[in-house]
């Protein structure tokens, strides 16, 4: 392979990721264009993801993440740094305090939904030879799309969009959904190692935004995150050591191309994200769906990593 064939592929494997991170993590959080959006944010926004992105394949690949525990850890890496380095909520936020934004977004929506369902869990039925799991996965996907979507209506001031604006929306990020899901079987991620380059570059920007923006605003994240930087490097040691000289499972599983039948079961993700959109309007119901999952996915996501946690520890040779 030739540098610069080596080199697209790289850049297709982590856009294809970014978008995949990026369209669990705000495209459906959101649900809706904010009215503070402007036409560059969204790409700006993919590539952020796209950096995020790359951080999680380096540790997916350097502690040799094999199985479902250590993939939840990987995403609470992944949610801790965006939350915690560049977002800031994870110190405390309007809609929930200090420490319970530990959890919430982090460990309640990007390492479950994000990183497990969304990138691994339908990445890896989208290459099933049956079109039943990719089938579940984006219904499921869909439906509690279209309940998380009906909340914002709720808020102050409310978020609501008519049903044909939501599915037109929904319809174009699932259809780059897909091609993203294309590019990361693309990109070879099987052949994934990061370059010495690559990680003095991702360093600097982490540690750089850390010092300059991060630790001025919030003099707390001096001690919060480099005590959670601890508690994963422990946690994730053991799989490198439990995995050492075997390759990194969970990317491999990610290199063949998705199936084109199975493809097109994600469009059942719009399609029923928009039905629950649509029913859940024309009844009214006064239904805080925000508030709900929200709290259940806290306590979800912070028990998740407790659950990780002790299996990683109790097995002295991890699957």
């Amino acid at each position: 392979m030739n540098r610069g064939e080596a080199l697209l592929r790289r850049v297709s494997l982590l856009l294809g990721t970014g978008y995949i991170l990026y369209f669990f993590s705000e495209a459906m959080f959101w649900s809706q264009l904010r009215p503070d959006e402007g036409l560059v944010d969204r790409p700006l926004a993919c590539l952020f993801y796209s950096y995020l992105g790359y951080l999680t394949l380096v540790v997916l690949w350097y502690f040799r993440i094999r199985n479902t525990s250590g993939l939840f850890l990987a995403g609470a890496a992944f949610g801790w740094i965006g939350e915690g380095v560049f977002a800031m909520t994870l110190f405390g936020d309007p809609s929930m305090a200090f420490p319970f934004t530990i959890s919430w977004t982090a460990l309640a929506w990007h390492a479950p939904i994000s990183v497990v369902l969304g990138w691994h869990a339908l990445g890896v039925a989208l290459r099933k030879p049956s079109l039943g799991t990719a089938a579940w996965l984006s219904l499921g996907f869909g439906v509690f799309w279209g309940v998380w979507a009906y909340g914002w209506r709720f808020e102050t001031p409310p978020v609501a969009a008519a049903p044909v604006d939501f599915l037109i929306q929904a319809t174009i990020a699932t259809a780059f959904l897909a091609l993203a899901y294309l590019g990361v079987a693309a990109g070879r991620p099987d052949s994934f190692q990061p370059s010495r380059l690559g990680l003095i570059l991702a360093g600097l920007v982490l540690f750089g935004f850390l010092g300059a923006v991060t630790v001025p605003q919030v003099p707390l994240a001096l001690l919060v995150l480099p005590a959670l930087t601890a508690l994963l490097f422990v946690l994730l040691r053991r799989h490198r050591l439990a995995n050492a000289g075997s390759s990194p499972g969970l990317l491999t599983s990610h290199s063949s191309p998705p199936r084109p039948g199975n493809l097109t079961m994600l469009a059942l993700m719009p399609l029923a994200a928009t039905a629950v959109y649509a029913l859940l309007g024309a009844s009214q119901l006064p239904l805080h769906s925000l508030w709900a999952i929200g709290m259940l996915a806290t306590a979800a996501g912070a028990t998740l990593f407790l659950v990780a946690a002790i299996r990683t520890l109790r097995r002295s040779s991890l699957p």
